[in-house]
C-alpha cells in the first residue's frame, strides 16, 4: 500500500477548495440571474400601473378612444399616448420574454392582439403609429427587423381572431 504523503494531501485540499469555488461560482452567477429576472418583473409591474394610471387620468378620452369614436385633436393626442403606453408595456413584456427565453412570449402576443382585435380606436392609432416608424426607420436602419418581427407577430393574431371570430 502507498503511504499518502502531504503533498497528496495538500493536492486533494487544493482540488476540493477549487471544486467548490467552482460551485460557489456557479450559485452565485445562478442567484444574480434570479435577481435580474426579479427586477425585470417589477419594473414591468411598475410601467403596468403607469400605464393603467395614464388611462385612469383621462377615461373619458380612453373610453371613446377604443370604441372608435371621434375624438378633438388634443383628446386624440392623449388617446394616442395612452395607446402606445399599452404597446410598449406589451412589447417589453415579450422582449423579456424571449431575453430570458421564458415560454408565455405567445401568450403575451395574443393578450396585446386581443385587446387591439376588441378595440378599434387603438387598433387605428397602433397601425398608423406602426406604418409611421416603418417609413423612418426603414430609411434610417433599412436592415432593422425586430420590431417589424412584432408588427408581423401582432397582424398574424389579428388575423387569426378575425378569421376565427367572425365566422
Amino acid at each position: 500500500m502507498k503511504s499518502v504523503t502531504w503533498k497528496d494531501v495538500t493536492e486533494l485540499v487544493a482540488l476540493s477548495a477549487i471544486l467548490a469555488s467552482v460551485v460557489f461560482v456557479g450559485l452565485q452567477l445562478q442567484q444574480a440571474e434570479e435577481i435580474a429576472r426579479s427586477e425585470i418583473q417589477f419594473a414591468l409591474l411598475d410601467t403596468h400601473i403607469e400605464v393603467n394610471n395614464a388611462i385612469n387620468a383621462d377615461p373619458e378620452i380612453w373610453a371613446r378612444g377604443i370604441a372608435g369614436e371621434s375624438l378633438e385633436p388634443a383628446e386624440a393626442i392623449v388617446f394616442s399616448r395612452q395607446v402606445l403606453n399599452v404597446n410598449n408595456y406589451f412589447y417589453s413584456t415579450v422582449k423579456f420574454s424571449r431575453l430570458m427565453g421564458l415560454d408565455f412570449e405567445d401568450t403575451d402576443l395574443s393578450e396585446y392582439a386581443a385587446f387591439l382585435y376588441e378595440n378599434p380606436g387603438a387598433r387605428q392609432v397602433w397601425r398608423a403609429h406602426e406604418e409611421h416608424l416603418k417609413k423612418y426607420r426603414g430609411l434610417g436602419d433599412p436592415g432593422e427587423t425586430y420590431t417589424s418581427d412584432w408588427v408581423d407577430a401582432i397582424e398574424s393574431k389579428l388575423s387569426i381572431f378575425d378569421q376565427a371570430l367572425e365566422q
